[in-house]
């Protein structure tokens, strides 16, 4: 499990936890908990629980601005992540922007809600409800099935591999649906449809949903709907370059030991891409004495959306360190013949 966090001048990563099967902590599994060293005290948790852990240790620390939470279907099919999530942020958030399940049930718009109070049988009701006669809640995919085809608009994408991205995006205020048809918080719901028909000549549609503030710009959920490719870039840097997938270890210590390697070294390479430094570029004729650094006017700041540039490659890494290595030795006094 793994916490990443991104903004216009990159993405690296900045927490993990192991997750661990809940048969791991019976009395059973006790010997091998002991043989790979992990924590007595630790308990079962399961991934979107772990995920919540996550964002929330690194909104207590408070070291980053943080105006978003993104995640996968895995934790927005748990609505105690949603609105654990929901409950960390304030009216300017951080907000969650989370893609769900083509199951997830909500209500298209508001729907008249009765409070808690007495039961028709005399037996008060502890939770609100929807008025008797509104219509049930409906599936994500059943609501993005009927939309008309106004309703959909064409946005651009600025993450991409290859330059700027588009999809059709539709948007739609909707009311969630919780466990029982109970009423939930109001939410936007985002529908991204491809523009590319996949194998089966479908355009693949991805569904979203996000606590944000009625008034938020559609652009700005349309650009979160690309927002997590930096997150894939920087996997496949710390996978390709990085090794972060190349271990053999047995033990708790071992996995963390090794990720913590990871995240420093994308730490680096990271910084020295924000710093402009161009991997084994030595001084250039005209750019100062020999052994000195030329003077660089000092960086604007990027522009917000601008484009994910890649890290530096492990060969382009090593051109820098013997460059650097280079830099640190002293200068040779020529002798005579």
């Amino acid at each position: 499990m793994f916490l990443a966090y991104a903004s216009a001048q990159g993405c690296t990563f900045l927490d993990c936890r192991l997750y661990l099967p809940e048969d791991w902590f019976d009395a059973a599994h006790a010997a091998e908990r002991a043989r790979c060293a992990v924590p007595a005290e630790l308990r079962f948790q399961t991934e979107p629980a772990l995920g919540l852990s996550l964002v929330r240790g690194a909104l207590e620390r408070g070291a980053l601005p943080v105006r978003w939470v993104l995640a996968d279907e895995t934790y927005g099919a748990d609505p105690k992540f949603l609105d654990g999530t929901a409950a960390l942020g304030g009216p300017r958030g951080p907000w969650y922007f989370v893609e769900v399940p083509v199951s997830t049930r909500v209500w298209v718009g508001a729907v008249a809600v009765e409070p808690p109070g007495p039961g028709p049988l005399g037996r008060p009701r502890t939770r609100p409800r929807v008025v008797p006669g509104t219509a049930r809640a409906q599936e994500v995919r059943r609501i993005a099935a009927v939309l008309p085809a106004s309703a959909w608009r064409r946005c651009r994408i600025q993450e991409g591999a290859k330059g700027e991205l588009a999809a059709d995006f539709a948007f739609l205020r909707v009311t969630r649906a919780r466990r029982g048809g109970r009423p939930g918080p109001e939410a936007w719901l985002v529908l991204r449809r491809g523009l590319t028909p996949d194998a089966r000549g479908k355009r693949p549609l991805k569904y979203f949903l996000s606590n944000a503030p009625w008034d938020c710009p559609r652009a700005e959920l349309a650009r979160l709907g690309g927002a997590r490719w930096p997150i894939e870039v920087a996997f496949e840097e710390a996978k390709g370059e990085l090794g972060m997938d190349h271990y053999e270890v047995r033990s708790w210590r071992g996995w963390h030991h090794q990720m913590t390697q990871t995240f420093l070294a994308h730490h680096l390479l990271l910084r020295l891409r924000v710093r402009g430094e161009k991997p084994g570029a030595d001084a250039r004729p005209g750019q100062g004495a020999p052994g000195r650094r030329a003077a660089r006017a000092p960086r604007a700041e990027p522009r917000p959306g601008a484009r994910h540039r890649p890290l530096p490659s492990g060969t382009e890494l090593r051109r820098l360190s013997r460059a650097r290595e280079a830099d640190r030795r002293p200068p040779q006094t020529p002798k005579a013949a």
